[in-house]
């Protein structure tokens, strides 16, 4: 019963007829489906959030660049560190200077 009333009525002449709505008044310009957007405009916000950004930066350089005795004490070490590369380097070298040496000195022996 209820199968038969749902064909008859998708079947009825009203409701074949209405396929688009339509409109009363035309759509406002611009509103169709081959039109672009319009542009947001900006946000008013950004030049605040480019100052915050700034202070953010200066506030970090500021908070990890160190005081003016840790930089001296980081040179120090730095020198320190330095000088014993360089000496360490240089054994590195005359050890290598040996071998060479020695090799040369068993190459001309037999």
């Amino acid at each position: 019963m209820f199968q038969n009333q749902a064909i008859r009525l998708s079947r009825s002449p009203i409701l074949l007829r209405v396929k688009s709505r339509s409109y009363t008044t035309h759509p406002p310009p611009g509103t169709g489906p081959h039109t672009s957007p319009s542009p947001k405009p900006s946000d008013p916000n950004i030049p605040l959030y480019v100052a915050l950004g700034g202070a953010a930066a200066a506030g970090a350089y500021y908070y990890f660049r160190g005081t003016p005795s840790e930089i001296k004490t980081a040179k120090e070490h730095f020198k320190d560190a330095e000088k014993t590369v360089e000496h360490k380097a240089e054994e590195a070298l005359k050890a290598g200077k040996e071998r060479a040496d020695e090799a040369a000195a068993k190459v001309t022996r037999k």
